[in-house]
């Protein structure tokens, strides 16, 4: 019975918010001997009201009380002063555009674009870096004069100036926590499971992708021992989707070994949705990218199949694990936190192998993976504040890569971090980088569009606040996968989770990929960029484009990964013909 856009005509101060608050009986408590017209007694408050409330009583410093995934819009109509606040973790997109004498702004871009007198022009500068493979920084949209805000940042927009204001940021003093490996454990497992909770307030049937890892995994462990352990009040009707696959060359791919395992132990329905035919491009009305933005996921097709089959039994929220890679492993090594900790054993046997499995010399990962890091630490060498260098493609013409400032761009996609520890200033990058965000607002505007929830647990503020005041070696070691997710909640989880290592054999869809574009779709591809939109534009040459493609198609190494240039230009055709 919500109803938007909620005011309160005393202090002509409104609200709009597209949101969900996670620490609302905290917010309630605070509030409601304040704002007693707003929060009634005859009935619980909607989030939008607890925010406005919360505007009445901490005026400009509300935004860093709320808890949860949110984009508010907050109106002062007696000063004339409009607030655009996006929560921390990015979970909710908005966007914004001013003109002269007024302001434009909604939860998507073709929102803005579609009011009469809004010029819908290209911003180079944004197709450029796409082309190059990496994501624009979060604040850059595709559009010129369209940009988006910041996650966790509050824009004050008052007689045609703007003003930005950080209301969240990890200080990078914060003491890095030191507590026993037990203790720790039972804190995260209290945050994590929180998390899950708050994401399941939902009176219809809810949903989650399960694949065959811990992430996801986790996720539908912990809602099934709270359910069992009666931890949740009036839990929803719960259901798991998997892919599947029949075919024998796409076994690697199939997600069932594991999922099915989580689900069995807590009496889980699976729907299992099957994706032999649903490789990239094999229907190009289904791949088609959304208006706002050209991205969509090598495996676009097959999440839409598990989001239609959510909608078919009435699911009203779906709950992902895109954030569980960023939060608990990807490539963060904190050997010298094991060195300070005095496990030698284990530093010893870490180094050891992970040097065996990737063909790395002793000396060599201790000069890497120890030395340097340590020197950087202690401010004896330069600091480096993106893990992954741009290289750009071949096919993008020089002029058009200088005219786009491509390579000064790509310096921005991860935050600037001032954690002298490395390793805690990496996961800091990953969890908040721009590619994160941007894939996070694919998948929700993906559900929203048919009508559908998006949630992430590993997403929540608290979980990304506990995880980065750690020391990383207590996080994630390459001999110890994803060690304190495992550890926390190992008494919930299957054997398979609870000893899931970088040797087990996690399901990966790269063959479907390859079935698509490299195979069935390769004359698609061809045809893409034969007849290319973006060439004629001036974005790339596709004369290189084709020779590269070419080579790959004759077994030679690919040299840049050609989705970035195949959803450009399905996305130039799709919304500027």
């Amino acid at each position: 019975g919500e109803i938007q856009p909620v005011f309160h005509e005393p202090s002509g101060i409104g609200v709009v918010a597209d949101i969900r608050l996670d620490n609302r009986d905290e917010l309630f408590g605070a509030l409601r001997g304040e704002v007693a017209e707003i929060l009634r007694s005859d009935r619980p408050p909607t989030d939008a009201e607890l925010v406005l409330a919360a505007r009445l009583k901490w005026s400009g410093a509300f935004a860093d009380r709320l808890i949860g995934d949110f984009a508010i819009a907050v109106y002062d109509a007696r000063n004339r002063v409009l607030q655009l606040v996006r929560d921390p973790m990015g979970l909710r997109s908005l966007s914004y555009r001013i003109d002269k004498n007024r302001v434009f702004f909604g939860s998507e871009i073709k929102q803005i674009l579609a009011l009469p007198g809004v010029p819908k022009r290209i911003n180079e500068a944004a197709v450029g870096i796409h082309l190059a493979g990496v994501f624009p920084p979060p604040e850059v949209s595709y559009y010129q004069g369209v940009e988006n805000v910041v996650p966790g940042e509050i824009l004050t927009i008052r007689k045609g100036t703007l003003k930005r204001k950080r209301f969240w940021e990890y200080a990078a003093d914060t003491p890095t926590r030191r507590e026993k490996e037990s203790d720790l454990a039972e804190a995260f497992r209290e945050i994590f499971l929180e998390a899950v909770r708050c994401r399941l307030r939902c009176a219809k049937p809810a949903g989650i992708s399960l694949s065959g890892g811990i992430d996801s995994g986790t996720v539908a462990s912990a809602f099934g021992w709270m359910r069992a352990n009666k931890k949740i009040a009036d839990p929803p009707e719960f259901r798991a989707y998997s892919w599947a696959f029949s075919e024998p060359e796409l076994a690697g791919c199939d997600e069932r070994s594991i999922s099915g395992e989580v689900a069995a132990r807590y009496g889980i329905p699976v729907t299992e949705v099957f994706g032999d035919t649903a490789w990239p491009l094999a229907d190009l009305d289904r791949n088609r990218p959304d208006f706002d933005e050209p991205y969509i996921d090598y495996y676009h097709d097959l999440t839409r199949g598990v989001i239609e089959q959510a909608k078919s039994r009435n699911a009203a929220l779906l709950i992902v694990a895109e954030r569980g890679d960023m939060m608990n492993d990807h490539w963060v090594y904190d050997y010298p936190g094991l060195l300070r900790s005095g496990n030698l054993r284990a530093l010893f046997a870490e180094l050891s192998g992970h040097g065996k499995a990737t063909g790395t010399s002793i000396s060599r990962m201790v000069r890497r993976f120890l030395v340097k890091p340590m020197l950087e630490s202690a401010g004896l060498s330069k600091s480096v504040q993106t893990t992954i260098p741009i290289r750009i493609p071949d096919y993008i013409p020089p002029d058009f890569a200088q005219r786009a400032g491509i390579a000064a761009l790509a310096e921005r996609r991860f935050p600037h971090s001032a954690f002298p520890d490395p390793a805690r200033r990496l996961r800091y990058q990953l969890i908040f980088s721009s590619g994160t965000g941007r894939r996070i607002s694919m998948y929700e505007r993906s559900m929203a569009s048919l009508g559908i929830g998006f949630a992430d647990p590993w997403s929540d503020r608290r979980v990304a606040e506990f995880v980065i005041s750690l020391p990383q070696h207590q996080v994630h070691r390459f001999l110890d996968f994803k060690r304190l997710a495992r550890n926390s909640l190992s008494t919930m989880l299957p054997d398979s989770l609870r000893h899931f290592s970088h040797s087990t054999a996690k399901a990966n869809p790269t063959a479907l990929f390859n079935r698509g574009v490299y195979d069935r779709a390769s004359g698609a591809v061809r045809e893409l960029i034969a007849e290319s939109r973006a060439a004629a534009h001036g974005f790339v040459d596709k004369r290189v484009l084709s020779e590269n493609f070419e080579r790959v198609l004759q077994g030679d190494p690919e040299p840049y990964d050609p989705w970035w240039f195949i959803t450009l230009e399905l996305w130039l055709r799709t919304h500027w013909e």
